[in-house]
């Protein structure tokens, strides 16, 4: 006699990931483009929100081309500030983050997991380098697949003409 919507929670989609694009330490002008300095990616800084019942891992990939992997290394991240020490990783010129995040949906709750900030830090030998992923500009530049994604900006708003007295 009716229409009505029924949500399927079995079926809800809980894990995702994000790749950020390839980053070089610095933007050099255009006269020393052609140089080739390796960069040795020295730590990775990571502010993270995990409940206990969800994960995340990061993968950070080094590359000389942004075609082929040169080296990886893979370390799930906690709830809080995460250090990870990239010195195990080959030198190279350009540097990613592949991000796989897992929630938990069960009768206790909702649990996402949340990454905020990325920063590394590099160095060739005579300069160093800090850069971040921090800003939701940062995160759109990268590729997001599964149930990972930006919230809206206007997700808490209210809508006044929804919830007033003569509406209800």
């Amino acid at each position: 006699d009716s229409l009505a919507i029924w949500y399927d929670f079995k079926d809800i989609l809980t894990i995702g990931s994000h790749i950020t694009e390839w980053r070089h330490p610095v933007v050099y002008k255009q006269a020393f483009k052609s140089e080739k300095k390796l960069w040795q990616f020295r730590q990775l800084k990571a502010v993270a929100k995990i409940p206990w019942q969800s994960s995340a891992k990061v993968i950070i990939e080094v590359s000389d081309n942004k075609v082929h992997i040169k080296d990886s290394l893979e370390m799930s991240l906690r709830d809080g500030t995460n250090y990870i020490d990239l010195s195990p990783l080959a030198p190279g010129q350009y540097i990613r983050l592949r991000t796989n995040l897992a929630a938990t949906i069960n009768a206790e709750g909702t649990f996402i997991s949340e990454v905020l900030e990325y920063q590394i830090t590099a160095t060739d030998g005579l300069h160093f380098s800090e850069f971040y992923w921090s800003t939701d500009t940062d995160w759109q530049k990268g590729e997001f697949t599964g149930a990972v994604r930006i919230p809206p900006k206007d997700r808490f708003a209210e809508y006044p003409e929804y919830t007033d007295i003569i509406h209800g």
